[in-house]
């Protein structure tokens, strides 16, 4: 029947809209479990023996990060990139405009290398993130062209040639006996 597809369909954005609310629209208290997982994961890696990080965010996860560092993370992190990030949208909706340029050195000294930001216009849920580069925190901003239909290019950040090059090529560092350059965020 017709409306099984249409259910099907319209689950993603369903569980979306959920996820939002969990996170976005909760306390400090509610937010805060999901910071400690990020803790946790964190923790891990240190374990492991990682003393470089680089995070890959997407959507949500990219407000996830932020909040993440922004709350006094035990970290920093080399280099942060965004996909498809809602955080001027978020930054618009929970400001007054007076208070709208007061994050202009939110992560300052909590990303060492570089934060690279993707989004297209297509994607109504990225954007250019103007209220996050400023003294001590830069973003490079990188405006891709296409990612296919509009909503649906939201989910095609992962396909985009553009985006897994740069993304490989900084992971892969450099040649070896070449000392890795740092990208001021500053």
């Amino acid at each position: 029947p017709p409306y099984v597809y249409m259910i099907k369909r319209s689950l993603p954005a369903v569980d979306l809209l959920i996820d939002v609310g969990n996170y976005h629209l909760a306390d400090e208290c509610g937010r805060r479990c999901y910071l400690e997982r990020l803790d946790a994961a964190r923790s891990a890696l240190r374990e492991e023996g990682c003393h470089e990080m680089h995070v890959i965010a997407h959507s949500l996860g990219t407000v996830l990060v932020y909040d993440w560092l922004r709350a006094g993370a035990d970290c920093s992190i080399a280099v942060l990139y965004t996909l498809g990030s809602p955080l001027d949208k978020f930054w618009y909706v929970d400001h007054g405009v007076a208070q709208r340029r007061a994050d202009r050195t939110g992560l300052a000294g909590r990303i060492t290398q570089s934060w690279v930001n993707y989004w297209c216009w297509s994607d109504p849920v990225s954007g250019h993130l103007d209220h996050y580069d400023g003294p001590g925190t830069h973003v490079d901003n990188e405006y891709l062209r296409s990612l296919g239909r509009f909503i649906t290019s939201h989910v095609n950040y992962w396909k985009d040639e553009r985006v897994l090059e740069r993304i490989c090529r900084d992971l892969a560092g450099p040649p070896i006996g070449e000392p890795r350059q740092h990208v001021s965020t500053g």
